[in-house]
């Protein structure tokens, strides 16, 4: 549960909340801070925000602590109170432009994903969590088409099925999962959140994914390489070079033969 403390709730329409400016003990006693798991000091007032949040450490020391920053000429008071996370509004608004130019899916994702509730939040957290772990984690789209995703592209066309959980495989171990997450599946200007892992492809779907920086860099082998992609698929291990496919080739040749005997 969410307890909200304000001092003015006719201004804010706040109508369940506790009033008080956060910064008195008795206000956060009463808000139940002692058993609390986290706290967001976000007033228009950074020492009010400093100050709450000294309060709420005294009285639970093992609380998550947020905090706004307005001013960054108080970044030293900031500094010297280790917040698990600081935000800064216009941080946030930069941010979030920048999301805009760089990753449009990221963007929408960010919008569609304030329309959803607190259960769903806490769900895709822990979700995240347990696969990417506590680190600031990656944030990258891909486009199955030709250019960027060849091998999965040549694949579909080729009416072979591909679901969305054989993009999540290590491509030199397809029995393990890469740490990834798909956040976002855009097809046909329809945008799926959280897209399941059975999901079938098709050529022109653009997913969003979040995941270790490494899994960013094992997933290109499986969208390009037709060898890792057919791996993953069914465990196939296409021969490299002309001579072992020519010499692949003979021998499944030679078997065809026999079979045929």
């Amino acid at each position: 549960t969410t307890t909200i403390v304000e001092a003015d709730p006719e201004l804010t329409g706040c109508e369940n909340c506790i009033i008080g400016s956060g910064a008195e003990a008795r206000t956060l006693e009463e808000a139940g801070v002692r058993d609390a798991v986290g706290i967001v000091a976000g007033t228009d007032n950074d020492i009010n925000n400093l100050s709450i949040v000294m309060t709420a450490r005294e009285m639970n020391p093992e609380l998550f602590v947020v905090i706004r920053k307005n001013r960054r000429y108080n970044e030293p008071l900031f500094e010297h109170f280790n917040a698990d996370i600081r935000m800064q509004p216009s941080d946030i608004i930069a941010h979030e432009c920048l999301a805009h130019m760089i990753s449009p899916l990221l963007a929408q994702f960010l919008s569609m994903v304030r329309n959803q509730t607190n259960a769903w939040a806490n769900q895709l957290i822990s979700k995240l969590v347990g696969i990417v772990g506590e680190n600031v984690p990656e944030t990258w789209a891909i486009t199955i088409d030709r250019y960027h995703a060849p091998a999965v592209y040549d694949f579909l066309t080729w009416e072979k099925s591909i679901t969305l959980d054989t993009l999540l495989r290590d491509p030199s171990d397809r029995e393990r999962k890469l740490d990834l997450v798909p956040l976002l599946l855009l097809r046909d200007n329809r945008h799926i959140l959280q897209p399941e892992t059975d999901m079938l492809l098709l050529p022109g779907d653009q997913i969003l994914l979040c995941g270790q920086p490494s899994a960013k860099d094992a997933l290109p082998l499986t969208l390009s390489k037709y060898k890792a992609l057919s791996y993953i698929l069914d465990g196939t291990e296409i021969p490299d070079g002309f001579i072992w496919r020519w010499a692949s080739a003979q021998m499944q040749a030679r078997k065809n033969r026999k079979e045929n005997a």
